[in-house]
């Protein structure tokens, strides 16, 4: 009877112990998901996660689903995709879908589990627009109510010939927007005539700006872009208007052009930046850092190039420089990754 009692006694002990185990694993499970149990992995293999991304009032998402297969920690990655929607800034993705700021941006490696698969593309309304086109893969729109004295249809014109000439230039996913004074003033520094917000990949130009201010920007968006080891970084507030978003490139860890050693750029700028102004191939302006030098020698160069300003008086160096780098980026020696999206808007 006594050894009949001590074996209850024991079965009731392993069972508890049993349950506390797999309540342990079942919370385990529910808090963290498989990530914390990857020795796991050995007994049910690899597991195909899929992340849902849901439109959430955009015009167009590049994926509405992206699939991958876990490796030894049960996590696996996909990339998150492009958005589009007329008049917003695009903040990215993230978990909720009435929220103001993005985890994720458009091209950010996301690390999925099998707690959280389902996105929602994050936009901000902030202009009306009166109409849109795309050259390649930058997404151009022009706000209601420009008035200046260039047309719509003539920076339309002006942009299809810069493309004729430099297709490389517009290689990247950016948006440009054209708008009117006043709301330029509202968004960006009244100083400038063009801004380029890198890490959220969109243009604002001014509607009495010159043709120009958009080679310039463009340039400063090939110089971000066409980089090796880009870094980006999540999680930085940064507030428009009344809204907060937080996303933004780690700039501390991007190699630009402009600051390559590859190229002449950086070596031009540290030349001449504490030259008198009669002295300087540039405006005083391009002197501001290694990037604006950049821009204003890309813009120079076409200056020179196609409309013929400089003749006679071009700046062999600067020349020899823009020359070098656009001969490296027809033969496909840097450059070359490209967001191959195409956007289906009306």
């Amino acid at each position: 009877m006594r050894k009949k009692s001590r074996l209850l006694k024991t079965i009731k002990i392993v069972v508890i112990i049993i349950i506390v185990i797999l309540v342990s694993l079942f919370l385990t499970y529910k808090i963290f998901g498989l990530t914390k149990m990857p020795w796991l992995f050995g007994i049910i293999g690899p597991q195909t996660y899929t992340a849902h991304f849901d439109i959430n009032g955009a015009d167009w998402i590049s994926e509405t689903s992206l699939s991958c297969t876990t490796d030894r920690t049960f996590t696996c990655k996909v990339k998150a995709p492009e958005i589009s929607k007329k008049g917003s800034l695009i903040i990215g993705w993230n978990y909720g879908a009435n929220l103001e700021v993005a985890t994720f941006i458009p091209g950010d490696e996301i690390i999925l589990d099998s707690k959280k698969t389902k996105f929602y593309a994050i936009t901000i309304p902030r202009i009306e627009v009166s109409k849109v086109i795309t050259i390649d893969n930058l997404v151009v729109e022009f706000e209601e109510g420009l008035k200046y004295y260039k047309n719509i249809d003539l920076r339309i014109n002006s942009l299809q010939k810069l493309y004729s000439r430099w297709p490389f230039i517009f290689k990247y996913r950016e948006k440009l927007s054209f708008l009117t004074n006043e709301s330029f003033q509202r968004f960006n520094d009244v100083n400038y005539d063009g801004a380029n917000h890198w890490g959220q990949r969109y243009i604002d130009i001014k509607e009495s700006n010159s043709d120009y201010t958009f080679i310039h920007e463009l340039a400063h968006t090939l110089d971000f872009n066409c980089t090796k080891g880009l870094n980006r970084v999540t999680y930085k507030s940064f507030s428009f208007g009344n809204h907060k978003y937080d996303t933004i490139y780690n700039y501390g860890l991007t190699k630009l052009i402009s600051e390559s050693e590859e190229y002449d750029f950086i070596k031009l700028y540290n030349k001449y930046k504490n030259a008198a102004s009669n002295k300087r191939p540039l405006k005083d302006y391009s002197y501001t850092n290694e990037r604006e030098f950049f821009a204003d020698a890309i813009t120079y160069y076409y200056d020179y190039k196609y409309e013929n300003q400089y003749y006679n008086l071009v700046n062999k160096e600067i020349k020899d420089a823009v020359e070098k780098l656009i001969k490296d980026i027809n033969s496909g020696l840097i450059c070359q990754t490209t967001i191959n999206q195409k956007f289906n808007i009306k």
